[in-house]
């Protein structure tokens, strides 16, 4: 097969895989729009103000279709791209996929979609990147969302957590791409049980990251967020750390059986935010409560975003 088929038939593979997963009263429509020197591709629904969600690792916009069903129902404009690096959204010529660069690409994907300001909602990378934009660039964001992941500040000198989110260690070894590669990525499916016991998530969501994971790069570009952490490429990794504090109304929600990051955590977080904070914590979710537990999750996001108007 010729090399230059390969990014085409992947990135009409995932539309087909959106539109199987997204099936429903709404029509969700793809786009593909240029932000800070990505290409990205994206899945969405509804007109009104702006919703950005930001999905993580490993996950496509498809996790968000509940969400976006929703927001689109509650007249809001919601739209979930595939983040840097994950096929069909293209990769940054200098492989860097540190935190600051994330959150330049949520702030860039605002006017790039035309719009001056939106509501940030994240999911693991993606909260990380949300909350870099929030402390950036407060004034483009109205709201934001963050699931699953804490401010830095109830992390900052504290490596225990490391212990349970132990992929953050193993993912730095120089073999590790060759070792969790495999014609099923059966390393994707493990992701998902030792993060959420005791749940399985939908085939539909699962063939759409081992989709975009065997595309070309594909696997080796999500990893790449992993090492971006330690190169010595990416100096200026983040704009937030400890000391960084969000004056953006936030809502955290998290799963009470996460297994990777303790409530605690969530507690200690609080002195990070200058501005409206709350915690939702969803009974029944591990560390997918958008997937685990989908109406609970858009009743929150919901209620904590209220009817659209202006700021």
């Amino acid at each position: 097969m010729p090399r230059f088929l390969s990014p085409l038939i992947a990135f009409a593979c995932a539309l087909l895989l959106a539109s199987s997963v997204i099936a429903g009263p709404t029509n969700f429509h793809t786009g593909r729009v240029k932000a800070n020197q990505i290409d990205f591709s994206y899945i969405e629904a509804g007109s009104g103000p702006l919703v950005l969600l930001l999905h993580g690792y490993p996950e496509t916009p498809i996790v968000w279709s509940a969400a976006i069903e929703s927001l689109s129902q509650h007249g809001y404009h919601a739209v979930a791209p595939y983040m840097r690096g994950y096929p069909p959204s293209s990769a940054p010529a200098n492989e860097d996929y540190s935190v600051r660069a994330l959150g330049a690409d949520a702030l860039a994907l605002i006017p790039a979609l035309g719009y001056s300001h939106a509501i940030l909602v994240g999911h693991d990378w993606g909260a990380s990147a949300a909350y870099a934009a929030a402390f950036r660039s407060p004034h483009a964001i109205d709201k934001l969302v963050a699931v699953s992941i804490p401010h830095p500040v109830a992390l900052e000198g504290d490596f225990s957590a490391l212990w349970k989110a132990d992929h953050f260690i193993y993912y730095e070894l120089p073999f590790a791409e060759w070792w969790l590669t495999d014609p099923a990525f059966s390393h994707v499916d493990a992701i998902y049980s030792k993060w959420s016991p005791g749940w399985a998530p939908p085939r539909t969501v699962l063939d759409s990251v081992k989709e975009s994971f065997r595309a070309k790069n594909g696997f080796h570009n999500a990893l790449g967020y992993y090492w971006s952490i330690w190169s010595s490429r990416t100096p200026e990794k983040t704009d937030l750390t400890g000391t960084s504090r969000i004056g953006v109304p936030t809502l955290i929600i998290a799963g009470a059986k996460d297994p990777v990051i303790d409530l605690a955590r969530f507690q200690t977080a609080r002195k990070g935010f200058v501005g409206p904070y709350r915690l939702a914590v969803l009974q029944n979710s591990g560390h997918f409560p958008e997937l685990e537990e989908p109406a609970a999750f858009d009743r929150e996001l919901i209620q904590f975003l209220g009817k659209p108007g202006r700021r």
